[in-house]
């Protein structure tokens, strides 16, 4: 015998009747529909057993970088975040940054859009995680670095900081400009949502750690990043794509985030939780 269903229709009657009641806001306010989970509430992987000691141990890196472009004359939000997973060179001398994933998030008008959001092929994943983006330490057990030099399809540049990239009119027969991810393509390729397609092009990042705090739990080191980003496209299967915004970058908001995390510690699990695994980060 089912006691509980009289009970459920005699709530139900109740809440529907009334000159001016309105049974479902009322069962609503009773009995609240949960919210879905955002990102950053969502349960995240195993991060195995952190074991961290000054800068000695195994990283997952966030590079958050805020900017603007203007691709239709109007200047729209632009966040472009890079992850990684890092840990000291044997050495000791210098933070290496293997590339594990980047998102691009554009707003217009406040709205994201994907016209123009580009996405990173596993061909190209794989590529710059076999030369990871290194970081000299100053030698003190502290984390500082200036004109850290990050190059996409590019090498051998004479001037990295200041060399001018190769573009679609001269990269012809340019040495510098090299198939990095093994496509058959110049440079680079990078997928483009909207509209869809391809673009080969080079890039070059500029970045300047500013001194950064260590946590005293050894689990957080984190600060400020000064970031530009110059991108030129040596072509695309859609013509569309070959124009590349300026991207203007904006102090606000920009920074590094280190966490310790263990050995076993996946790309996947960071690509799939970096929301989350870096939500409560000290800013």
């Amino acid at each position: 015998m089912n006691l509980r269903a009289p009970g459920l229709l005699l709530l139900l009657a109740t809440l529907s009747c009334g000159e001016h009641s309105d049974g479902l806001e009322r069962l609503e306010a009773l009995y609240p529909t949960p919210k879905p989970k955002t990102e950053e509430e969502r349960p995240i992987d195993d991060i195995g057993t952190p074991m961290c000691n000054g800068l000695d141990g195994n990283w997952a890196v966030r590079l958050v970088q805020k900017g603007t472009i203007e691709p239709l004359g109007q200047p729209w939000d632009l966040t472009v975040t890079d992850l990684f997973l890092a840990s000291k060179s044997q050495a000791g001398t210098e933070m290496q940054l293997r590339f594990c994933n980047q998102d691009v998030a554009i707003l217009a008008d406040g709205k994201r859009t994907t016209l123009g959001q580009p996405e990173t092929p596993a061909t190209l994943k794989s590529a710059l995680y076999l030369h990871p983006l290194r970081v000299p330490l100053p030698g003190d057990g502290t984390f500082a670095a200036r004109d850290v030099v990050w190059l996409w399809g590019l090498e051998g540049l004479a001037n990295p900081l200041t060399d001018a990239l190769p573009t679609k009119a001269d990269y012809q027969g340019d040495a510098r400009v090299i198939d990095q991810d093994n496509d058959s393509f110049p440079g680079v390729t990078v997928n483009v949502l909207s509209p869809s397609g391809q673009r080969y092009m080079v890039r070059r990042g500029i970045f300047t750690f500013e001194p950064g705090r260590l946590a005293l739990s050894n689990q957080w080191l984190t600060g400020v990043l000064v970031h530009q980003l110059t991108e030129h496209a040596l072509g695309a299967s859609n013509t569309t794509l070959e124009t590349a915004a300026p991207i203007t970058p904006r102090a606000e908001g920009t920074m590094y985030q280190l966490r310790c995390v263990g050995s076993t510690y996946t790309c996947a699990s960071l690509e799939k939780d970096h929301a989350a695994l870096f939500k409560d980060a000290p800013r």
